[in-house]
């Protein structure tokens, strides 16, 4: 069209269907409808295929230019400021990108905790722990210590000393024997041949060695430590220096033990494991000839079964929810297949029977307004492995081993896949989130039918 100088007035006919969809849109072929670009593509307006990003780069669903496309980040790392920083980055106390979004949903930093979230943080206590965006704090196992604001249970220790409240040891020992941290003063004693114990002086309010090892009544406050002659407990071994150190992953040990006994090959146990009933599997080995039921394990869907008889989002998916009964049937039945995705272990769950035989368990552009991810269960081929790959991490918690399911990779790599967005009664939609209040409840059972 031109402008006219004469007052005229054109009409043409209306454009094609396949040229009136908006940028970051594609006519599909399939329903004659304008769909959003898949993650990775962008569109101009009109467009009746998606563009791929260049190859290393990325971009999320719906991207409108090229310019949307950016560098695929590593799964230890984050994006912002068009650029891929460490995710350690990620609630570090420091905002590292121009919009904040690497310290927003973080919680309490770790050492600290809130009960409500308008009361503020407050630091954990001697002797307890706590990790980031808790509500409590933990306390050290086998009666160990830790300083105020530990943040994690490596915090805690043993230092196999006795205290007595009240008495004094006599003379001091050579060198420099005054300390104003019980700690140092423990460490110096523990290397020292003439030191028997330590006693705090109230007037100096300094820790001295002393080369007495005989307990003396004080009238002065004093208060004495010494090693003592018993041993370390279940889950910690002794060192040369008199310390009880924990066992390391993989390991566990029994009452007064100078080492750690190593899991049977293919398992492992957390640190400071007291038996060898706490080591677990270390890897999901499916049986390729086997079902299996997929069953939540603790909060508002706890004990409900992952369902393979979705809600209809499209003729080529459903969303996928949990339901409440007591028994489980056949559409309940998933298949697990572990393979790879560039050259990592990644696991394909597929629904064996019912009306959705054959479709696998997906997440890719669909979110809720929180920012999860939905579970889809999708037809095959599918054509995108990154979207159909996930992770099956087994973790023991109070003797059971139970199973966290995280997407593996694709747009929501790294978020685990729990029900905490309930429909109504009778069903909970499957999502995957690495939101901090959520986090807590990503565990599920896996049994073999």
């Amino acid at each position: 069209l031109k402008v006219s100088e004469n007052n005229e007035i054109s009409w043409q006919f209306m454009k094609k269907a396949e040229e009136s969809c908006q940028a970051g849109q594609y006519m599909s072929a399939e329903t004659g409808e304008c769909e959003l670009c898949w993650e990775n593509t962008w569109s101009d307006a009109g467009a009746t295929t998606c563009t791929p990003c260049p190859e290393g780069q990325v971009s999320s669903m719906g991207s409108i230019s090229q310019d949307m496309c950016y560098e695929r980040c590593r799964r230890d790392q984050m994006y912002c400021d068009n650029i891929c920083r460490p995710l350690t980055n990620r609630c570090d106390g420091y905002q590292d990108c121009d919009d904040g979004e690497d310290e927003k949903d973080c919680g309490c930093p770790a050492g600290q905790y809130s009960t409500d979230s308008e009361a503020g943080c407050e630091i954990c206590p001697e002797n307890t722990y706590s990790s980031l965006g808790s509500m409590s704090c933990t306390e050290c196992p086998n009666d160990m210590k830790s300083d105020a604001g530990s943040v994690s249970m490596d915090a805690c220790y043993s230092d196999n000393w006795e205290q007595y409240d009240g008495t004094y040891l006599s003379e001091y020992s050579s060198g420099i024997y005054k300390y104003d941290n019980l700690r140092e003063a423990k460490a110096e004693c523990s290397e020292r041949s003439d030191c028997g114990g330590i006693t705090y002086e109230p007037r100096s309010k300094m820790y001295t060695l002393r080369e007495g090892t005989e307990l003396k009544d004080s009238d002065n406050g004093e208060t004495s430590w010494q090693l003592k002659s018993d041993s370390c407990a279940a889950g910690l071994y002794l060192m040369d220096n008199g310390e009880c150190e924990y066992c390391p992953e993989k390991t566990w040990s029994e009452e007064g033990a100078y080492s750690c006994n190593e899991c049977p090959e293919g398992q492992t146990s957390y640190s400071g494991s007291d038996s060898q009933d706490d080591c677990f599997d270390e890897s999901f080995e499916p049986d390729s000839d086997a079902t299996y039921t997929i069953q939540k394990a603790h909060g508002a869907a706890a004990g409900w079964y992952l369902t393979t008889t979705s809600e209809k989002r499209n003729k080529n998916s459903g969303y996928v929810h949990t339901h409440p009964t007591e028994e489980s049937s056949e559409e309940d039945h998933w298949r697990i297949r572990k393979t790879k995705y560039k050259k990592e272990t990644c696991y394909k769950i597929e629904a064996p029977y019912g009306k959705n035989a054959g479709r696998l368990l997906v997440v890719h552009g669909t979110t809720t307004s929180e920012g999860d991810g939905r579970v889809l269960i999708h037809k095959t081929p599918y054509n995108r492995d990154e979207d159909e790959c996930w992770m099956i991490r087994p973790v023991m918690d109070n003797g059971e081993v139970f199973y966290g399911l995280m997407k593996a990779t694709g747009r929501h790599a790294g978020k685990y896949m729990v029900t905490i967005n309930q429909q109504d009664e009778e069903w909970i939609w499957a999502d995957v989130t690495d939101r901090v209040e959520a986090i807590d409840l990503f565990l599920w059972r896996i049994n073999m039918n």
